[in-house]
């Protein structure tokens, strides 16, 4: 609508110029939505997709990330380990991390539906974290070049790139519901709540009071492993599905 506004602005003063005239006069306006792009982006369209690592291929690349110093590299440990989106780790502020009680609150002003979104940080999140490097005058996580400013957009990306060609960093989340998908016999919805998408009200309206446990109880079941060389031993604690859930961050580390 902004640039239907810009064009349409543009348009009205060539016209009234006489030099330019000629030039608008039959000109149609490219970002019309009436009876125009109203037909083409309607949401009905095939969306494109991020392109995801196998989940069974993620262990190894955390393995290769925890041995590199750069923030880049950090950012995009804590990203894949907390399946959150690049911008909401990028923007990450000290103040949102309670270390002491493994807990990431991100407001809901940063969150894509502007809800408050909770993550539960395993050992290894809270290990990586207290390991960080502050600065007095930047409030990031992951400070950028420049003053007072977090990582570009970019940083994470460019990391990946280095690493594994091909890959996004968004898609490090669809390598976990795959994972979810694949492993586990959890709902759809308990996934998203995880990942912070969208839940219709009816769908948490029917959430039992075991299934709301489950997702608080992140925390605690991911700090149930201990890692040896490349591989790691998982120590169960609860429902045998609370802990089917909770491998695949642990396998991370």
């Amino acid at each position: 609508m902004r640039i239907e506004i810009v064009i349409g602005a543009a348009k009205v003063k060539g016209i009234t110029n006489p030099e330019t005239r000629e030039i608008w006069i039959n000109h149609h306006n490219p970002a019309q939505w009436k009876d125009h792009l109203e037909h083409w982006l309607n949401g009905k369209q095939s969306r494109g997709h991020f392109h995801a690592m196998d989940w069974k291929d993620v262990p190894a690349l955390i393995i290769e990330l925890r041995e590199k110093p750069n923030c880049s590299a950090k950012a995009l440990m804590l990203t894949i380990l907390c399946a959150t989106r690049t911008n909401e780790t990028l923007n990450a502020r000290r103040t949102e991390f309670d270390l002491d009680n493994a807990t990431w609150t991100i407001p809901a002003e940063r969150m894509k539906a502007g809800v408050e979104h909770r993550v539960p940080l395993s050992d290894a999140a809270v290990q990586l974290l207290r390991a960080l490097p502050t600065i007095d005058e930047n409030p990031y996580v992951f400070p950028g070049m420049k003053r007072g400013k977090p990582l570009s957009d970019m940083s994470m990306l460019e990391m990946l790139r280095g690493m594994r060609e091909g890959f996004t960093v968004h898609g490090s989340r669809s390598s976990f519901q795959d994972w979810a998908e694949d492993t586990t016999m959890h709902p759809d919805v308990i996934t998203d709540m995880a990942l912070a998408h969208t839940i219709k009200e009816q769908s948490q309206a029917g959430l039992s009071e075991q299934v709301k446990q489950r997702r608080s109880s992140f925390r605690r079941l991911n700090n149930g492993y201990r890692t040896k060389g490349e591989s790691a031993s998982i120590a169960l604690h609860g429902s045998r599905k609370a802990d089917r859930f909770a491998t695949f961050r642990k396998r991370l580390v």
